[in-house]
């Protein structure tokens, strides 16, 4: 007996769909084979001994395929869109009393083993995501700009996605970036949030601190009590540079310390390998936005309060007139 027209196509659709899973698979290997062989730690970053910042990371890609990609960060903040979104949200919750190990491993100094906070925010397309930080790490010069101004360092909280929540466009992380500076004109707090930290102690140490007052409570508000940030969707800023992080940079640079900047001059740009002779410390270069959008938040409740109270003089302006002419 023949077998039968629709039995003969399933079968066709079945060889047909093994055939594309196997080709998919090989692609994928393929095409992650140059970070698959390099064993990342814990947090999601590469051993330090599989890359250098001689040249701020543009050789990086010859290593690594995703620092190479389109979505790439550090970037410099300056065409921002959407602001005046009400749907935008930023609640960022740092601990206090944190005890955890803080490490110069020659490339940074980071903190971690420790829970340091939790985040719930909205990512440029307005998703409400959970996040818990893991671990922090300081970049000296910093690695974003805000309007092509670069600051003396950068502290980066490193967040992951909580697991009650489901992963938007593959964005497992979010950073949330405060900028350093020893300027006084550019921040309205005195004291250096760095110096509770004692940097220059040992090359590994346990440290308490209330990230809560330290640094959540010296960040600048607006005149309505808000935080200023700015958000976008990007990678890490070391290698493996996965494009998997909502980032949130705060507009308003904190204060440290002559002494605690030339602690990290010592450690990065008097450093020859992070490239001393252009003047570069551990901040990879700034990468090209593309097509991204960057949306600045803790605006919206200011522009639509000054947009009603504009309609409502221009209101109260021509019923004035109106009364007159009758």
């Amino acid at each position: 007996m023949r077998p039968s027209i629709s039995f003969t196509v399933f079968c066709i659709v079945v060889l047909f769909e093994s055939i594309s899973q196997v080709y998919s698979q090989t692609t994928t290997t393929t095409t992650t084979t140059a970070t698959a062989t390099i064993a990342l730690n814990e947090y999601g970053y590469a051993p330090t001994n599989t890359y250098n910042y001689s040249t701020q990371g543009s050789a990086w890609r010859d290593s690594f395929t995703y620092c190479g990609g389109l979505e790439q960060s550090p970037i410099d903040i300056t065409s921002v869109t959407g602001t005046c979104d009400s749907s935008m949200v930023f609640n960022l919750q740092l601990g206090s009393n944190i005890t955890f190990n803080m490490t110069n491993t020659s490339y940074t100094i980071q903190g971690s083993g420790a829970s340091f906070g939790q985040l719930y925010a909205t990512d440029v397309n307005g998703n409400l995501l959970g996040y818990n930080s893991t671990m922090w790490r300081l970049h000296s010069p910093s690695e974003h700009t805000l309007q092509g101004q670069s600051y003396d360092a950068e502290l980066q909280f490193i967040f992951d996605l909580m697991s009650s929540f489901t992963p938007v466009a593959n964005r497992t992380k979010a950073v949330v970036s405060f900028l350093l500076t020893t300027n006084s004109n550019t921040t309205t707090n005195t004291s250096s949030v760095l110096t509770p930290f004692n940097l220059g102690t040992n090359k590994t140490t346990n440290v308490t601190l209330n990230f809560s007052t330290l640094i959540q409570g010296a960040i600048p508000l607006s005149d309505s009590g808000t935080v200023l940030y700015y958000t976008y969707q990007g990678s890490l800023t070391a290698p493996p540079c996965n494009e998997t992080v909502n980032w949130y940079v705060i507009s308003g640079a904190l204060p440290i310390s002559q002494t605690d900047l030339a602690y990290m001059n010592t450690l990065w740009m008097a450093n020859s390998t992070f490239a001393a002779a252009s003047g570069y410390g551990n901040n990879r270069a700034i990468q090209p936005l593309n097509t991204r959008t960057i949306k600045q938040g803790g605006v919206a409740c200011e522009e639509q309060f000054v947009y009603f109270f504009s309609f409502f003089i221009l209101y109260i302006i021509i019923n004035y007139f109106i009364f007159k002419l009758l």
